[in-house]
């Protein structure tokens, strides 16, 4: 049987890097994929702290990163299960963070 664990982690793992790497390339114009800042009308966009929005928006991507690499090796080399509840865990953990992240736009505002 295929270690389903592995594979999951492993594939949200890659996609996190490919969209860390478009965040670092495109910098403050990547502030866009960011749907609580793109949703906004465009004169109120420049009241906010664009690099304050995505450095949290990167830091909160790395710690997915390491999350899903510690799983990944976790689940290669103990057992799929466990790699299948550490991804649950992450999905769960990650939508409470998006959440969070999305209330406390406010604390962006530059006035």
């Amino acid at each position: 049987m295929q270690n389903i664990g592995f594979i999951v982690n492993c594939f949200t793992l890659v996609f996190l890097i490919i969209f860390l790497l478009a965040l670092l390339i495109l910098r403050e114009k990547a502030v866009m994929f960011i749907r609580t800042f793109s949703e906004l009308p465009k004169n109120q966009r420049d009241k906010y702290n664009k690099v304050e929005i995505i450095n949290d928006f990167k830091r909160n991507i790395i710690y997915s990163i390491i999350f899903l690499a510690i799983s990944s090796l976790i689940s290669y080399f103990i057992s799929s299960k466990v790699g299948v509840v550490l991804f649950a865990i992450w999905i769960v953990v990650y939508f409470i963070n998006n959440i969070y992240f999305n209330r406390n736009f406010n604390k962006y505002r530059s006035e």
